[in-house]
């Protein structure tokens, strides 16, 4: 018993948890109140070995008229949620609230009235603006379980609030669109485009199509994508996708899906019923080809910087680059033909940097164990590529 105890103290489990604070906030009939709780993290490995270390955890709970009100969901009546907002804008009082499934609650003739938005089981639940950034739209939230008590309990910043990529919710008339993004008939409908987790990257003119990224097995390889846009009119519920190809829009994958990307590649225009239609564009001369950074999960600084799809002759090219413009030492090759891989180990300024060269990927990749270092070797070469050099030694996708 002496052994166990230890292990759970040790684990973080048995701790118990304990209130450190509480809140309330009030519209009209409704009040949202939030209880916040400390309890040992159970990850003190990573809290520089601190068996104490402790997470913060805020639940909250709605009450009309100072009467606790209850959900009804598929297993029990809830009581306590991961997060509750009152709509600022909205015609009436009104709460977006949920946990994984999302409800809004309003009143109706003297009673509180929950209307289910979405429900699921276990996907975190997410809302964002269709229209928050200039008409365009904002950053996604998740709700998720932890400390949110600090922040305003009156969401505002637009007219369309979408909720778990499901429906659409008009925040000033409270109406609910339903819309179908990746159900087997809208897939098929769409030629087996399927937008599932996509973000939100767009708006159209007239503030009804949202735009998503969609893709599909190539039918020639089916370890390989094809892509396209979708668009789904939440108004209608009605779809379309327009199919694109990656190396026209230089797409390396589905994080370029940018509102920039979008706006380089695509444009709007009016169908013969004046309605509004996203083309493609039309280029004399297809833009340069860039690099692009990933940033370290945990520190968020740029870790690695990579080309693609590029040649193999690439290597050279972006090798010479280095050498001529920074001071290149320890120069080590390494090649691996089985794999189509090529490597070269350099160090720049001290900083030991590895370039890679992967034959299937058509991808070069230059990264580093220092934190930070990498950046400017990418930059300085996307500089002189977007004067039109080094162009010659970029591929098309596979």
């Amino acid at each position: 018993m002496k052994w166990l105890s230890l292990v759970t103290t040790l684990l973080g489990c048995g701790s118990g948890t304990k209130k450190i604070s509480d809140g309330h906030a009030a519209s009209g009939p409704f009040e949202i109140r939030w209880d916040v709780e400390s309890s040992r993290s159970g990850a003190w490995f990573n809290n520089g070995g601190d068996f104490n270390a402790q997470q913060y955890t805020s639940y909250f709970s709605v009450y009309y008229k100072g009467k606790l009100i209850e959900v009804p969901t598929k297993k029990e009546n809830a009581k306590s949620f991961w997060q509750a907002l009152f709509l600022k804008d909205a015609s009436q009082p009104a709460i977006l609230i949920g946990t994984h499934s999302m409800y809004l609650i309003t009143e109706n003739n003297g009673a509180p009235k929950v209307t289910p938005l979405h429900e699921q089981d276990g996907n975190f639940a997410t809302f964002q603006w269709l229209d928050s950034d200039n008409g365009q739209p904002g950053p996604a939230e998740r709700v998720y379980l932890g400390d949110d008590s600090a922040r305003d309990r009156f969401l505002s910043g637009g007219n369309y609030l979408m909720v778990n990529n499901q429906v659409v919710l008009d925040v000033k008339n409270l109406k609910i669109y339903p819309i179908e993004v990746n159900t087997y008939e809208r897939v098929k409908a769409l030629d087996d485009y399927n937008a599932y987790n996509s973000q939100l990257i767009g708006l159209s003119p007239g503030g009804t199509q949202m735009i998503m990224i969609g893709s599909r097995s190539n039918p020639e390889n089916q370890l390989l994508f094809q892509y396209a846009l979708v668009m789904i009119d939440f108004l209608t519920n009605e779809a379309y996708a327009v199919p694109f190809d990656r190396t026209e829009t230089r797409f390396f994958s589905i994080w370029d899906g940018t509102p920039a990307w979008l706006t380089t590649y695509f444009e709007w225009k009016k169908d013969k019923t004046g309605r509004d239609q996203l083309v493609k564009r039309t280029f004399d001369k297809l833009p340069n080809w860039q690099g692009r950074f990933s940033n370290d999960h945990f520190t968020g600084k740029v870790s690695q910087y990579k080309l693609i799809p590029v040649k193999a002759s690439m290597l050279e090219a972006y090798f010479e680059f280095l050498k001529t413009h920074y001071e290149v030492t320890e120069v080590r090759r390494k090649e691996m033909p089985d794999f189509g891989t090529k490597s070269i180990h350099l160090k720049i300024n001290g900083t030991e940097l590895l370039l890679y060269f992967q034959q299937e990927e058509q991808s070069l990749s230059l990264s580093g164990n220092a934190e930070g270092v990498i950046e400017p070797f990418g930059k300085d070469f996307d500089a002189e590529m977007a004067k039109g050099k080094y162009q010659e030694h970029f591929d098309n996708f596979k």
